[in-house]
């Protein structure tokens, strides 16, 4: 927030810090007038942020099955730091493929890219083993 003071009358900016309530404020400079404007700001920050996500099914396979893959694109919050970044993920059981590669916006370097068989793809997210498997 700011705050600028000003002469009623005249227009002149003046310097007053916070001022009691009950008292009445120093003649103007310039014009002698005791009425003052008081102009305050206050300043916000709003992001923008988009992701796009899905699966696609296929009613031939049961539900253990499905889907037969996933996408994410967009923006995302790293849960280390709580930093925006950007992330695309495609998971594919049709062609055994895994991709994800996220990269920072504030300076375009890759943090991190992994391309793989999704078979070969465990020990991360949801293929992490649970407590008592082997």
């Amino acid at each position: 927030m700011s705050r600028v003071v000003v002469c009623s009358d005249c227009g002149m900016l003046l310097d007053e810090g916070e001022m009691p309530i009950d008292s009445l404020p120093d003649p103007c400079p310039a014009c002698g007038s005791t009425t003052r404007t008081v102009k305050l700001t206050f300043f916000d920050k709003i992001e923008m942020h988009d992701a796009l996500k899905g699966k696609v099914k296929d009613k031939n396979f049961p539900s253990k099955k499905n889907p037969r893959r996933e996408f994410f694109v967009g923006d995302e919050i790293r849960a280390s730091d709580g930093k925006w970044m950007n992330k695309e993920r495609d998971i594919d059981k049709d062609i055994d493929k895994y991709k994800e590669i996220v990269v920072d916006p504030e300076n375009g370097e890759v943090v991190h890219h992994c391309e793989e068989s999704l078979k070969k793809h465990l020990g991360h997210g949801s293929a992490k083993k649970k407590n008592g498997e082997t």
